[in-house]
């Protein structure tokens, strides 16, 4: 899972996860949420998921479904960019901010 958040307060975070489950067969598990942090309690915007399953000997398959976590995330980074500035603003606002 990778979160990144480097505001002082709480802020809209984007958050990357994924899952390999090895049993009889591979399974990846990934998803992408934004996340927001409200007063009366978070908000998590899924935008994209996806479960893949291969044999063991097809494996390499997982490489090239890790690499597409990329393809999702830029597409919504401009719209949480924009979120985001405005939330840092907000906290620079905010008494003790």
């Amino acid at each position: 899972m990778c979160v990144a958040e480097n505001l002082p307060k709480p802020s809209p975070t984007p958050m990357a996860a994924a899952a390999l489950q090895v049993l009889d067969r591979l399974r990846l598990h990934c998803v992408i949420t934004t996340e927001r942090w409200l007063p009366e309690g978070g908000r998590i915007v899924e935008h994209w998921r996806t479960r893949q399953e291969c044999s063991a000997n097809e494996a390499q398959q997982m490489t090239t479904i890790l690499g597409d976590l990329n393809n999702p995330m830029r597409v919504i980074r401009p719209d949480f960019d924009r979120v985001r500035h405005s939330a840092a603003e907000d906290t620079d606002r905010t008494p003790g901010g």
